[in-house]
């Protein structure tokens, strides 16, 4: 019995290997606003974003995998930001035209204010604070539509809706949008 169940499961192991997808690269330029989801699209704030997607396991539907990426942001005021961020991806595909993924992830975003700020030194008088930034916890939800996902390259639309959490003393979470459009380089065919 326990050599059967062993040979089950490896041979379940072999086929998962066999059904996978190879790791891609994305590019990214992205627009990211404060506010709630989908009510604003302007004044652009430009960002971009470098991804990496190991290999994807095939399932019935589609697949199924982690997404990797770094990127930043120039918002002017009240602050520029730079990131590093995780996520579960999960892919359906439509056919050969049009591939729908939905994410949901993790990431650390470390903001830096546009604006001199100043303390009050033990003298009474105000000086100029050291910029170092203000690191910042990122949970966040995402859906991209990949066009042509069978090509070498392919363009996507994205968007993204995260939240920024321990903002400041008097506002505990300040939402992001992120939208954005890119081009995937799958590294293996």
């Amino acid at each position: 019995m326990r050599t059967l169940i062993f040979i089950v499961l490896l041979l379940g192991t072999y086929g998962a290997c066999l059904a996978q997808e190879g790791p891609r690269l994305s590019l990214s330029f992205t627009n990211q606003q404060n506010s709630l989801p989908f009510t604003r699209m302007g004044p652009v704030h430009p960002g971009y974003e470098l991804a990496y997607q190991p290999t994807q396991n095939q399932t019935s539907y589609g697949s199924a995998g982690w997404m990797f990426a770094v990127g930043a942001f120039h918002h002017g005021f009240p602050a520029d930001g730079v990131y590093a961020r995780a996520a579960r991806q999960w892919t359906w595909k439509t056919g050969s035209f049009l591939d729908l993924t939905g994410s949901a992830g993790l990431g650390y975003l470390h903001t830096f204010t546009t604006e001199p700020v100043y303390w009050q030194n033990e003298a009474g008088e105000y000086v100029e604070k050291a910029q170092w930034g203000k690191p910042h916890l990122m949970p966040e939800v995402g859906v991209q539509a990949t066009l042509f996902p069978n090509n070498r390259l392919s363009p996507f639309f994205t968007y993204r809706f995260a939240v920024e959490t321990f903002y400041s003393h008097f506002l505990f979470a300040l939402p992001h949008n992120f939208y954005g459009f890119g081009l995937t380089y799958q590294l293996t065919h």
